[in-house]
């Protein structure tokens, strides 16, 4: 559909499809004038993934927002200023995991 012209944005589920397939595929879409917005609804952890990826790749113009929080990790590291959202640069995404005993 993209090679014919028929697709402004691809929406595919971050986790069904992976990092590694929206890598790969990632400069084939910015070839084809075709932007990226990756599916995260289901788990609030997933928008903190898109992120990344949108900082590692490019090419997705906003990422959506799972409204809430989950009792497996502490983000707090990330910040909503001005409309945009300000990525840490710890590792493993910037979150830390919250032990389930903790909870």
């Amino acid at each position: 559909m993209a090679e014919e012209g028929l697709l402004d944005v691809l929406l595919m589920d971050i986790m069904g499809f992976g990092f590694t397939g929206w890598r790969k595929l990632m400069p084939r879409l910015v070839e084809l004038g075709v932007r990226a917005s990756p599916h995260a609804w289901g788990n609030p952890l997933k928008t903190l993934y898109i992120a990344q990826l949108a900082a590692g790749t490019g090419n997705i113009p906003i990422v959506e927002g799972v409204p809430g929080r989950s009792d497996q990790a502490d983000w707090s590291s990330y910040e909503l200023a001005d409309g945009r959202l300000i990525l840490p640069s710890d590792p493993g995404f910037g979150v830390k995991l919250i032990s389930p005993q903790a909870v």
